[in-house]
């Protein structure tokens, strides 16, 4: 009796182990083909931001390329730019190291992350 008691206990154990959520590979910014691999997959990208724009509909651009149109972007709808500050809207963030947690989609053949909350987003060292 003892025996499959031990024996259950170390089971649930292991069981509840490899439920444990990894966390995300970071990713280079700049690694753009290893980006496109990981399409819909939920990772986290870090790199310099080299410039941050604003559209006329309020969506909030982060650029880890320059020229933009060549690299990694993050962006952020209109919608949820409130939610991360104004700082973060009047350019404070170019030239800063950050990190953006979420999943990789291609839009224009250029991966990006779509913010949609502060928690994504994490600043990491200046430059």
């Amino acid at each position: 009796m003892k025996t499959r008691v031990i024996v259950c206990t170390a089971l649930y154990l292991i069981a509840c182990s490899l439920t444990v959520q990894a966390e995300p590979e970071i990713i280079p910014a700049s690694a753009l083909e290893k980006l496109a691999e990981k399409e819909k997959q939920e990772v986290s990208v870090e790199g310099v931001v080299r410039s941050s724009t604003i559209s006329e509909s309020g969506r909030l651009f982060l650029n880890f390329s320059d020229p933009f149109y060549e690299g990694f972007t993050a962006m952020v709808p209109a919608e949820f730019t409130a939610a991360l500050g104004k700082d973060y809207l009047t350019g404070d963030l170019n030239g800063k190291k950050v990190r953006i947690h979420g999943t990789i989609e291609i839009y224009k053949k250029r991966p990006r992350i779509v913010i949609e909350k502060a928690a994504q987003l994490e600043v990491v060292a200046e430059e």
